[in-house]
C-alpha cells in the first residue's frame, strides 16, 4: 500500500496518510512529517510539535544522536523521546527550529506572495436539486443494500396489523346489543389507539438513527457545499415513502379483520399523517443524540408520554388542569381522536353504558423438612507373650498371670466405661434430635402463621379495593343515569343503528373518551394538527443542524 502511495506522490499527487508506529523501510517512504501530541502541559486537543522532513530529520529532532554517530536503525526513536519532554517544551523548541523556518515560514511566504491580497475561494455549492436527488437515490441504495433491516422495516406493520387483528376482530366484527355495546366500544376505542400508536411507533424507528448513523459523511460533505435544505429533504422524501407503505399495510389489514365502519381513506390519512409525525420526531432526536445506541435507547423514553396522556387510559377530561396541555403535544392523542370519532360516528349508538369488574385471587403455601443423619465407631486390641527361664519360670508364670489379670480388669474397665459413654452419646445424640424436631416444629408454626396472616390481611386489602373499584362503577353508572334522565325522555335503552338520525341522548362509541359537548374537535383539525407537527418536527431538525454546523459538535 505504501509503495503505491509513494508511485502516486512521485507522479505529482499530494498523499496524507496517517500513521502511530511505522516500521523504519515505510518511514524513509515519507517526505515530510508533522508529530501531533498532547499531554498535561497543554489544554488542546493537540498540538504540532514537528513538521519537517520525515527521515533522519525526525528522528534526530526528538532524540539527537551523539556527535559521530551513525544514523538510528529504527524510527522508534521519535516517539521514545517525545515521551521524555513536555509537549509544550518541544512545541517551543520547534517553533525555533531551522525546520520550521524551512517548511513552513519560507513557504507560507511565498504562498502569500503568489496570491496577493486575493480572498480564497470556497467550496461552491452543487445545485440543491441535483443534492437532492443523489441524496435520495443513495438512501434508496443504502436500504436495498441493508435488505434485513428494510425488511423488518416493512414486516413489523403487517405484523403488528395481525396481532391487532387477532385480539381484536371478534368483537368488533359481532353486531352490539345492548349489553355488549359498551364492551364493543372500549374494544373499538382500543385497538384504535393502538393503531394509531404503532403507526407513530413506526416512523420513530425509521428515522431515529437515519441522521446519527451517518454523521461523519455528513459532516465531510457539509464541508464541501452539501446544502441542508436538500439533506434534510432526502430524509423527509424517504420518510414519506416508508410511511405511507407501512400506513397501507397496516390499515388493510386492521381495517378488513376488525370490519372498520369508518370510510377508509380519512383512516389512511390520519394514519399516515401519524407516522409522519413520529418520523419527524425520530429525525430530532437522531439529529440531536451523538450516538445510534442513545438514539435508539429513548424511544422507549418518547413512547411512554404518548401512551399515558394518549387518551385511552385515563379520558382528557379527567386529566389534571397541569398535564392537559402536555397532552395537547402528543402526536397519539389527536391521532386516537382522528381515527375513533369517525369510526364511532359509523357504529351504533345506545343511549347508556355500564361496566363490570370482578377479580379472583387465591394464594397456596407449602413447608419442607429434613434429617441429618450420624453414625460413631471405634475399637482397638493389644497383645504379648514373656518368655523366661526354668528357675525363674514360676515367679514369671505368677507374675504373668498377675499381668494378665490386671490387663483384664483394665480390659473390662475400659469396655465397662466405653459402653457407658456411648450409652451416654446416644441418649445425648437422642435428646438433641428430639430437641432439633420440636424446635424445628415450633419454627414451622410460626411461619405457617406468618405466612396465614400475611395472606389474610393482603386478601382483605385486595377486596377492599374491590369494593371500592364496584362502588366507584356504580357511582358512575348512577351519574350517567342521572345525565341521561336530564336529557329527558328518551324510551327503553336499545343500540341505535348508524344510519338513524343523531338524537340529542344519543352516546356512541367516543363519547366516553371525546364528549361531543366537551372535548370533541372539529372533523379536520386532529388532521391538520399532525401535519403541522410534521413540519415543525422537520424544521426543527433543520435547526439542529445548522446549530451543531455553528458550534462544530
Amino acid at each position: 500500500m505504501l509503495d503505491l502511495l509513494r508511485s502516486l506522490a512521485d507522479a505529482g499527487k499530494a498523499i496524507l496518510v496517517t500513521i502511530h508506529q511505522p516500521s523504519l523501510e515505510a518511514f524513509r517512504k515519507f517526505d515530510a512529517v508533522a508529530v501531533i501530541a498532547r499531554d498535561g502541559s497543554t489544554r488542546q486537543i493537540g498540538r504540532l510539535a514537528w513538521f519537517g522532513r520525515a527521515w533522519p530529520d525526525a528522528v534526530n529532532f526528538f532524540e539527537p544522536p551523539a556527535p559521530g554517530a551513525p544514523h538510528p536503525t529504527t524510527a522508534d526513536g521519535l516517539l521514545r523521546g517525545l515521551s521524555t519532554r513536555p509537549v509544550a517544551d518541544w512545541v517551543r523548541q520547534w517553533e525555533r527550529s531551522v525546520a520550521k523556518s524551512i517548511w513552513v515560514d519560507a513557504r507560507a511566504g511565498a504562498y502569500a506572495d503568489r496570491s496577493g491580497t486575493r480572498p480564497r475561494p470556497g467550496p461552491r455549492p452543487v445545485e440543491r436539486l441535483a443534492q437532492w436527488a443523489t441524496l435520495v437515490k443513495r438512501g434508496l441504495a443504502v436500504k436495498a443494500a441493508d435488505r434485513w433491516n428494510t425488511a423488518v422495516l416493512f414486516l413489523q406493520a403487517p405484523l403488528v396489523g395481525c396481532l391487532i387483528a387477532a385480539v381484536f376482530s371478534k368483537v368488533l366484527r359481532a353486531f352490539p346489543t345492548a349489553e355488549s355495546w359498551p364492551h364493543a366500544g372500549v374494544n373499538m376505542a382500543t385497538m384504535m389507539f393502538v393503531t394509531a400508536l404503532a403507526a407513530i411507533w413506526f416512523g420513530c424507528s425509521a428515522t431515529a438513527r437515519e441522521i446519527v448513523a451517518e454523521w461523519p459523511i455528513y459532516r465531510r460533505e457539509r464541508m464541501v457545499g452539501l446544502s441542508i435544505l436538500s439533506y434534510l429533504g432526502s430524509k423527509t422524501a424517504l420518510l414519506l415513502v416508508v410511511a405511507a407503505v407501512q400506513a397501507a399495510l397496516l390499515l388493510g389489514i386492521v381495517a378488513w379483520a376488525c370490519d372498520l365502519k369508518s370510510p377508509w381513506w380519512h383512516l389512511y390519512l390520519v394514519l399516515y399523517t401519524a407516522g409522519l409525525a413520529g418520523g419527524a420526531v425520530g429525525l430530532v432526536v437522531s439529529a440531536t443524540l451523538r450516538t445510534s445506541e442513545a438514539a435508539t435507547a429513548i424511544l422507549p423514553v418518547l413512547l411512554m408520554p404518548m401512551i399515558v396522556l394518549g387518551g385511552v387510559l385515563v379520558p382528557l377530561a379527567d386529566l389534571p388542569d397541569v398535564t392537559q396541555p402536555l397532552a395537547a403535544v402528543m402526536p397519539s392523542r389527536w391521532a386516537f381522536e382522528g381515527m375513533v370519532v369517525p369510526e364511532a360516528a359509523a357504529r351504533p349508538r345506545i343511549r347508556v353504558r355500564h361496566a363490570a369488574i370482578s377479580a379472583v385471587h387465591e394464594p397456596t403455601s407449602g413447608d419442607s423438612r429434613r434429617r441429618v443423619p450420624v453414625v460413631l465407631a471405634a475399637g482397638g486390641r493389644r497383645q504379648f507373650i514373656l518368655p523366661g527361664r526354668r528357675r525363674i519360670a514360676a515367679a514369671l508364670e505368677d507374675a504373668a498371670a498377675q499381668a494378665e489379670r490386671e490387663m483384664q480388669q483394665a480390659k473390662a474397665d475400659a469396655e465397662r466405661k466405653a459402653a457407658g459413654m456411648q450409652r451416654e452419646m446416644e441418649q445425648k445424640f437422642q435428646e438433641s434430635q428430639a430437641e432439633f424436631a420440636r424446635k424445628s416444629a415450633e419454627m414451622n408454626a410460626t411461619i405457617e402463621g406468618r405466612i396465614r396472616a400475611q395472606m389474610q390481611e393482603a386478601n382483605a386489602s385486595v377486596e377492599g379495593t374491590l369494593r371500592e373499584i364496584k362502588e366507584g362503577m356504580e357511582a358512575e353508572r348512577a351519574r350517567m343515569d342521572d345525565t341521561l334522565a336530564k336529557l329527558g325522555p328518551v324510551g327503553p335503552r336499545v343500540v341505535v343503528p348508524a344510519t338513524a338520525p343523531v338524537a340529542d341522548a344519543d352516546l356512541d362509541m367516543a363519547e366516553r373518551f371525546f364528549a361531543r359537548r366537551g372535548w370533541r374537535a372539529p372533523a379536520g383539525l386532529p388532521l391538520a394538527v399532525l401535519a403541522a407537527m410534521f413540519a415543525v418536527g422537520v424544521a426543527t431538525t433543520g435547526l439542529v443542524l445548522r446549530r451543531r454546523d455553528r458550534t462544530g459538535r
